[in-house]
């Protein structure tokens, strides 16, 4: 994992955060060789009710949504996800912009997306899902689509953006 560093996190629709909340870790211009050791955040502070422990918990979901494939499935998520989840949104989405270092030294920004909501039956759900890709060094702010899924009602059904 150490050739992975977060550029920016952006999440909406957790606890009291209804509006987007954007954390951006690193400048917007990535050199050929990034000094990730200069941009290292070690806390997030603010006045009480600011969003502070809501950020870290949608970092939590997330965690648990990418390295656990029955995350869910479980009826104890599934309960702590209605308390969680913005009544105003009704749907939790979330945003990483990552730097990757492949071993030719090649670096790629890469952005991942996902929003989860409650489907037809009242479950949560992965109801959009998207991952884009460009060389981190290009000047241009256009991305590759890697993927893109859109939850239609009972079924993932790709789609083009």
């Amino acid at each position: 994992m150490k050739n992975i560093y977060l550029l920016k996190y952006s999440v909406k629709g957790i606890k009291t955060l209804d509006e987007l909340v954007s954390l951006s870790f690193y400048k917007k211009i990535i050199p050929k060789n990034p000094d990730t050791q200069e941009y290292n955040i070690k806390a997030i502070y603010g006045m009480n009710g600011t969003g502070k422990s809501a950020i870290v918990c949608s970092v939590e979901i997330l965690k648990n949504l990418l390295v656990n494939e029955e995350y869910l499935t479980n009826p104890l998520v599934q309960k702590k996800l209605g308390e969680l989840i913005n009544k105003k949104t009704n749907e939790l989405f979330i945003e990483a912009d990552y730097l990757y270092k492949y071993d030719n030294d090649q670096l790629f920004q890469l952005c991942y997306t996902i929003t989860v909501s409650r489907n037809l039956s009242g479950k949560y759900v992965i109801s959009y899902e998207k991952l884009e890709s460009k060389k981190a060094t290009s000047k241009s702010d256009k991305m590759s689509t890697i993927f893109s899924f859109r939850h239609k009602k009972t079924s993932l059904i790709p789609f083009d953006i």
